[in-house]
């Protein structure tokens, strides 16, 4: 570059953001192999070994413990979208609930402060059944099944734009709420799914001073 007066100028040429910031590492390639599941990573080949020169596949073994049994329902979705009206449920945002329903599940378990009772005996009955609006049927199934604490979840739509995730934990004897959380996100994706509801649980439900203190 030179200055007005024809002399040159010390300025270097301009360089986009892009060009000054560098090369950055994607979002696949941030991810941490050793805290995501396996069907969840991306495409790009990544080392077998964690930092720690531990193997990828990891195990969580809690040893001996007094864990609280815990019935942990699938997520439903509170859809009041103009596309939902229209179009009704997509098979994709059923499939989402289901995976998000699995991640709270083994983010409990990993925990090693609760054990997840099997919910195959009510089943049928929760699936048929609204457990926000059906009158404290969520806390009578969870009692059936022996479990001391009855969680569940929704996803409100808006919009594919604005959606926020709600968790709820009742006590199944007295029906008293322990918790309830809510977070907004931004965006109809596996991603802003998984997301929302691992900060849920790492800065609600499982936090110091919130959600569940045992």
């Amino acid at each position: 570059m030179a200055r007005a007066d024809g002399e040159p100028s010390e300025v270097g040429p301009i360089r986009t953001a892009k060009e000054r910031l560098g090369v950055k590492a994607s979002d696949e390639q941030r991810v941490d192999n050793c805290k995501v599941p396996i069907e969840l990573r991306g495409a790009k080949s990544r080392p077998d070994e964690c930092g720690d020169g531990a193997s990828t596949t990891m195990f969580v073994s809690c040893g001996p413990s007094t864990a609280q049994p815990v019935a942990v329902f699938n997520f439903e979705l509170i859809d009041t979208s103009l596309e939902g009206a229209v179009r009704g449920a997509r098979a994709d945002e059923q499939e989402r609930l289901a995976r998000m329903s699995d991640q709270l599940r083994e983010s409990l378990r990993d925990s090693c402060r609760f054990s997840l009772v099997d919910l195959t005996p009510i089943a049928s009955e929760a699936q048929a059944s609204n457990l926000q609006a059906c009158g404290g049927c969520d806390m009578r199934l969870a009692r059936r099944i022996g479990a001391e604490l009855a969680i569940t979840g929704t996803v409100q739509k808006v919009s594919n734009l604005i959606l926020n995730m709600n968790i709820y934990v009742r006590d199944a004897s007295t029906g008293a709420t322990i918790a309830a959380m809510s977070a907004d996100m931004r965006g109809n994706t596996d991603e802003t799914w998984s997301r929302t509801l691992d900060w849920l649980v790492r800065n609600r439900l499982l936090a110091p001073g919130y959600g569940l203190q045992r």
